[in-house]
């Protein structure tokens, strides 16, 4: 027990002056925040203020980092605070009428509540500050968070100069974009001024010095960049200007084939080694006059022709053979197809300019891509009205998109109209709340409208989806006003984009809110999308366990995708620019394309993937045994396999690349880490493994090396490899390998002390060295994988053949000692198996849905 004590409380009153030396808070100056953004990492964690919002009436004590600005802005233009963080947040300037700021009488002058969705999906969106006032000396802003330990990076900027040149028609302010949006195409720049040079017509009197505005280097006044020359009114850089560009790969000399003034390629070619090439290049087909081959035997990947001392092969298209046969190569376009589809435009163009209601189109004033303003939407004052009543505006409330018992394609827009009926006397104001999401795209043209009594109004929404997800029963709220003309305008304009509103709105609100009848009703999705490798994040739960894997740009969760335990596997992207950002991602969704309907128990197929800050993740289902090397190259478990068996995982192996060829996909990326174990039955109707991370093409493995996200494999790839030469010869010379790792349960040039070392050795011609433990059969097979010359290699099915046979002679010879070899190894690692499957079930126990939910 504490013995009691007397102590003394001092209680001092201080005025708010001496208050104002204790409290630590930053000075803004924003005077230069057109030219240099200001940002600022904060953590809630140390910061000791506490506050109660002043723009609220809810009296919660909330965490807040507070500062003033001092300065001025450019007159007509705004300020945007952004934060990179999604959670909720709220932001509120007040007005402090004496010096001391923060203790002195201050009154509110407008807050928010940020949206999460939008601030998740779109960190360039916060809440933008606009005054007519160019000073902001008087104003105390305070940013609030129900997190006590958020991590953030707030942000400041000037957004929208000049007002857009609105008052000359140039475009608006947007509020969530955080810049000006051009009312037209011949407007533009940061503040959509009127172009110089738009439509392949100069605007200016004088262009003698100017250049073509959208071209490389030509900025919206028709000037070329610091750095560059003009020359022919195009903008040309010092290496393009001089014309000698071999040490550019990016450029291709001007003067030569399908190469431009400003040494970029013609529309329809892409740049390889200064040279240009059919863009379709690498997709399988030929589709291109210039294009020898694509994609298969012997073609050289980077440019399409046949290696030398090859000629295209006529009997199998996209491959090359032996230049003994003819070149044949047809491409034949033919008139009836062109004229079709020139058919088909010109019917679709007439029906749509030919249509009493194509003033539909006219109601879209921003472009579609864009989201739609969110209009404030009460539904516990707005009474429902049923289909089945005689007010129900619309003609239906059920969206098909003409898609009945069909699903919706990724990335195809589809759309839906409906027909708006005014069966009051009075005016109605309809407003359709359109969610803004990334999994979709939902645009209703027009978003509102005003609709006279007995009067009839055509909607036309226009849906497209970016990824597989649920969305049968997806209900779109549609909110319907009566009253006058007057008062529908003055609401309209009060709700216009607003998530909530103030308490000056709020008063204003209710008294609208008692001159017109309010009622709502929902349109409700009866179509599904159809099943991708673009999967929605939501749908993934994943457990916050994380397991460690090979490679610096790695890291392996695990998770559950519609109820099956999966493992997700991400790569950092954040190191790409834009243009390699985009090339990797259109050679992924080429990939996926192509691997979309294949199916062998042989495969570990992916899932999906999606892409996420800059990460790019795929799943694909949970192998709880893990890879071969865990067994094949442990010393734990060294002498366990019987020949036999190692046979069988070699014939497994096989057939996952056959089916792969079949396809005429290669793995490109095979090694012992890249077959997962199914089972250790030595019965040959059970697959024991399953191949996984192939690559699928020469185009991709390329496109990630160069990128820097994936490294050779020094001790399965051939020589040819590091000359980026790939094709079938490529997976028989690592299925070689893997062989040889199979039998001696060792890993390849094991002596050799770096990678390094491993590789200079492979592409001087050396191999493994083999000795008289390995059956001669097998070793001969070996051999004949790892010819030198790769166009000597025997081929895939060749190996299966002689593997066939080897199996087949080792069956009549396999002693009972080795039968019971097997059963005691299937019977341990069905044990092992069990204990693994626990460990992922615990991890898959903790799942954490990370995404959030609109």
């Amino acid at each position: 027990m504490v013995d009691p004590y007397d102590c003394v409380i001092t209680v001092t009153l201080i005025t708010s002056e001496e208050m104002l030396q204790y409290l630590n808070y930053p000075i803004y100056n924003v005077t230069n925040l057109k030219t240099t953004p200001l940002t600022s990492k904060l953590d809630f964690a140390q910061l000791g203020v506490l506050d109660r919002r002043g723009c609220s009436s809810q009296p919660y004590i909330l965490k807040l980092f507070f500062f003033i600005l001092v300065g001025e802005i450019p007159n007509k233009s705004r300020i945007l605070f952004s934060s990179s963080n999604g959670e909720t947040q709220m932001f509120e300037y007040t007005r402090c009428e004496n010096e001391t700021k923060f203790y002195g009488k201050c009154h509110c002058v407008n807050g928010t509540q940020t949206r999460r969705d939008l601030w998740k999906l779109a960190p360039e969106t916060g809440f933008v500050y606009s005054t007519q006032e160019t000073t902001f000396e008087n104003y105390v802003f305070k940013l609030f968070s129900k997190n006590m330990i958020m991590r953030t990076e707030f942000s400041m900027r000037v957004i929208c100069p000049n007002n857009c040149n609105e008052e000359r028609g140039g475009g608006k302010c947007s509020v969530q974009l955080g810049k000006c949006i051009c009312s037209h195409g011949s407007y533009g720049g940061d503040d959509c001024h009127k172009l110089c040079y738009y439509n392949n017509t100069w605007t200016l009197t004088n262009y003698d010095d100017k250049c073509y505005f959208g071209e490389e280097y030509c900025d919206t006044y028709c000037e070329c960049e610091n750095g560059t020359y003009l020359l022919d009114h195009h903008c040309l850089n010092e290496v393009c200007y001089s014309n000698n560009i071999t040490d550019y790969p990016e450029l291709c000399k001007r003067g030569e084939s399908h190469c431009k003034f400003n040494c970029q390629c013609e529309d329809g070619y892409i740049i390889k080694n200064n040279k240009c090439i059919t863009q379709t290049c690498g997709n399988g087909k030929l589709d291109h006059p210039e294009e020898q081959c694509d994609s298969g035997n012997s073609c050289n990947s980077t440019n399409c022709k046949c290696y030398e001392g090859f000629v295209p092969d006529p009997d199998n298209k996209g491959s090359c053979k032996g230049s003994n046969y003819t070149l044949i190569i047809t491409l034949v376009i033919t008139c009836t197809v062109l004229l079709l589809t020139v058919l088909i435009i010109s019917t679709v163009t007439t029906i749509i300019v030919s249509r009493k209601d194509h003033y539909l189109f006219k109601n879209v004033i921003e472009a579609i891509e864009y989201p739609q303003p969110e209009y404030y939407f009460d539904v516990s004052k707005c009474h429902y009205i049923a289909y089945t009543s005689n007010k129900y505006p619309s003609n239906k409330s059920i969206i098909t998109f003409g898609m009945k018992n069909k699903q919706l394609k990724i990335n195809e827009t589809v759309f839906e109209i409906f027909e708006m009926t005014n069966h009051t006397k009075r005016f109605m104001l309809i407003i359709f709340h359109t969610p803004n999401i990334q999994k979709y795209t939902v645009h209703f043209c027009p978003q509102t409208l005003i609709i006279s009594k007995g009067k009839t109004k055509q909607i036309l929404l226009i849906f497209t989806p970016h990824c597989t997800t649920r969305f049968e029963g997806t209900e779109f709220y549609v909110s319907v006003y009566y009253g006058d003309k007057s008062t529908l305008i003055e609401l309209q304009q009060l709700v216009f984009d607003k998530k909530k509103i103030d308490v000056d709105d709020t008063i204003i609100y209710e008294k609208i809110h008692k001159r017109v009848s309010a009622f709502y009703f929902v349109l409700i999705s009866k179509v599904e999308i159809e099943g991708s490798f673009q999967i929605d994040r939501d749908e993934l739960f994943v457990s916050p366990r994380r397991f460690e894997t090979k490679g610096n740009h790695k890291h392996a969760i695990v998770g559950t995708y519609r109820g099956k335990p999966v493992t997700v596997k991400t790569i950092n992207l954040s190191n790409l620019s834009t243009q390699d950002l985009n090339t990797l991602k259109a050679s992924i969704e080429k990939f996926y394309t192509s691997i979309k309907n294949m199916r062998s128990p042989y495969l570990l197929q992916p899932f999906g993937c999606f892409y996420e800050d800059q990460n790019l993740s795929f799943f694909s289902e949970i192998c709880c045994l893990g890879s071969a090397d865990l067994y094949f190259l442990n010393s734990e478990y060294k002498g366990r396999f019987s020949y036999s068996f190692k046979l069988k995982v070699m014939k497994d192996v096989q057939c996952g690349l056959s089916y792969l060829h079949g396809f005429k996909l290669f793995h490109l990326n095979l090694k012992l880490s890249n077959v997962m174990m199914k089972s250790f039955s030595a019965s040959p109707t059970v697959v024991s493994v399953q191949l996984c991370d192939h690559w699928g093409s020469a185009d991709l493995r390329t496109k990630v090396e160069d990128n820097g996200l994936f490294m050779k494999n020094p001790r399965c790839d051939p020589p040819e490899a590091y000359k980026h030469i790939f094709g079938s010869f490529t997976d028989v010379y690592s299925f070689g390998i893997l062989c040889w790792e199979f039998f001696y349960e060792q890993r390849t040039f094991g002596k050799y002390k770096t990678l390094f070392d491993i590789k200079s050795a492979v592409i001087t011609g050396l191999t493994p060295e083999i000795d008289s433990t390995m059956p001669s059969d097998l070793k001969w097979l070996i051999l004949k994988c790892w010819e030198y010359k790769y166009l000597q290699r025997i081929t895939l099915r060749e190996t299966h053949e002689i593997l066939h046979d080897i199996i087949r002679k080792e069956e009549t010879l396999k002693s009972a000692k080795e039968n019971n070899k097997n059963i005691e190894n299937e019977i341990f690692f069905e044990q092992l198996k069990n204990e693994k499957m626990i460990l992922y079930s615990n991890a898959l126990d903790q799942k954490t849905l990370i995404p959030f939910n609109i």
